[in-house]
């Protein structure tokens, strides 16, 4: 567990683990950032209480996972940060099963910052 726990930590990819009542119970440091707050500004904080760029771009995907247990890669997404900075990626969400019960008991998203490369391409074109 605490080299699953560095490799959360350390990884460069946006990951976060959301319960059936929208709370974040695990975040790492990239994701955290990605809304300008930090790991401990986020635990136990709910999806819902994190503006309208989340609420109705992210809300209905984990919400569809949840009903249907489907997993849903690369889904583009863009958001404007508090900086004026628009940041690019590929998110994904996908269903945690309880390893006994099979029930979903959590979404796991991955957000993948692409901002970088599409900016690169544009000034290539």
């Amino acid at each position: 567990l605490a080299i699953l726990d560095q490799a959360f930590e350390k990884s460069p990819i946006g990951f976060s683990l959301i319960d059936r009542n929208y709370c974040y119970i695990r975040i790492n440091p990239v994701m955290a950032k990605l809304v300008s707050k930090t790991v401990d500004d986020l635990l136990g904080k709910s999806l819902k209480d994190r503006g309208p760029e989340i609420t109705e771009k992210v809300i209905p995907y984990v919400e569809k996972v949840f009903e249907t247990g489907e997993t849903f890669m690369y889904i583009p997404f863009r958001m404007t940060l508090k900086d004026s900075n628009i940041v690019s990626g590929m998110v994904s969400y996908y269903p945690i099963r309880h390893p006994m019960t099979n029930e979903i008991f959590a979404v796991a998203i991955s957000f993948q910052d692409i901002t970088k490369q599409l900016k690169t391409q544009t000034l290539l074109k």
